[in-house]
């Protein structure tokens, strides 16, 4: 994760606590669905 990234999870963070949490979930989400996809496309 980028220093830009972090700090500005910190602020969120800091802001308003639930949104981050959300934002994350998806954030990790989309980000692990991208990378099992890249993957299947290697393997098939």
């Amino acid at each position: 994760m980028s220093m830009a990234a972090r700090e500005c999870v910190f602020f969120m963070l800091k802001n308003n606590h639930f949104t981050v949490i959300k934002n994350l979930q998806l954030y990790v989400t989309t980000r692990v669905s991208q990378d099992v996809t890249e993957c299947i496309d290697l393997i098939v």
